[in-house]
C-alpha cells in the first residue's frame, strides 16, 4: 500500500511540474551575463595567470550568452515548476572570469574554462544553489536539511542533495536530455563528497527529494498544495 501510496504521490508530482510548465506562473528575472574582470583583480588567493587572451575572453562570454539564451526559458520555468519557489532578486549578474579558478553562486561567478555548451549546465546548478539561498519565501535553508536529509552529517552534501535532485528534474523532465545528466553525475564522481550528494539522490529518488522539499515548506505555511510525503520523512 505504502509503495502504490509513493507512486500516486510521485505522479501528482509530476502532474503538477509539468501543469506548471504549461503556463507561464511568474516574470523570469533577468540573467545578466558579464565580465568578471573586478574579481580576477581582487581575489588574489585564487589568482592565476588568466586563461584566455582579452579578446578570446571577450569572445567567450559573447558565446555564453547566445548558448543560455537557447535554454534560460525552459530551466528557470523548470526550477518553478520543480519548487515553487520564485528568485527573490529581478536581476541574477552573473560574472565571467578570466583568472578565478572556482565557480561560486553569490557573488555568482562562473571560469571561462567551459565550452558554451558545458557552461549552461554550470550555470543551471549556481543558480539552483541561489534559488533555494534566495527566494521569495526567504526559507531557512540550514533547518530545511536538518530535516530532510537528518541522514547525512556533511553539510556541503546535504547543500548539493537538493541541488543534483533539482539538477536531475532539470534535465530529464524539462530538457529531456538523460546524456548531459550521465556526464554530469560522471563529472561529479571524481569528487567523493559531490558523488556522495548524487548517491543519496539516486537512492532515494529526485521527484521524492522534490516533493518533500515544498512538502516542509508548505506545511510550515500551512496551505500550499499539501503534497503528503511519498517516502517516510526521515527527522
Amino acid at each position: 500500500m505504502r509503495k502504490c501510496f509513493g507512486t500516486l504521490m510521485i505522479s501528482l508530482f509530476t502532474a503538477v511540474c509539468f501543469t506548471n510548465l504549461g503556463v507561464a506562473q511568474f516574470v523570469h528575472p533577468e540573467v545578466i551575463i558579464q565580465d568578471g574582470y573586478f574579481l580576477d583583480d581582487s581575489v588574489s588567493e585564487y589568482r592565476d595567470k588568466g586563461r584566455l587572451s582579452e579578446d578570446e575572453h571577450q569572445a567567450r562570454i559573447v558565446g555564453y550568452r547566445k548558448k543560455w539564451d537557447e535554454y534560460e526559458a525552459r530551466i528557470l520555468d523548470g526550477m518553478y515548476a520543480a519548487t515553487g519557489l520564485k528568485f527573490r532578486s529581478s536581476i541574477i549578474e552573473v560574472y565571467i572570469t578570466n583568472k578565478l579558478k572556482g565557480t561560486f553562486s553569490a557573488p555568482l561567478h562562473i571560469p571561462n574554462r567551459y565550452a558554451p555548451d558545458e557552461f549552461v549546465g554550470v550555470l543551471a546548478h549556481e543558480l539552483c544553489h541561489r534559488l533555494i539561498t534566495r527566494n521569495d519565501k526567504r526559507l531557512d535553508v540550514a533547518e530545511i536539511w536538518r530535516g530532510l536529509f537528518s541522514y547525512e552529517d556533511n553539510g556541503l552534501v546535504r547543500n548539493h542533495i537538493f541541488v543534483h535532485a533539482l539538477m536531475q528534474f532539470i534535465y530529464l523532465d524539462v530538457l529531456n536530455d538523460s546524456v548531459r545528466l550521465t556526464k554530469e553525475i560522471e563529472s561529479c564522481a571524481r569528487y567523493p563528497l559531490y558523488k556522495k550528494a548524487w548517491d543519496h539522490v539516486q537512492e532515494r529518488g529526485y521527484k521524492n527529494i522534490l516533493s518533500q522539499l515544498r512538502s516542509y515548506y508548505e506545511s510550515a505555511e500551512g496551505g500550499g498544495l499539501g503534497f503528503a510525503w511519498s517516502v517516510s520523512p526521515r527527522f
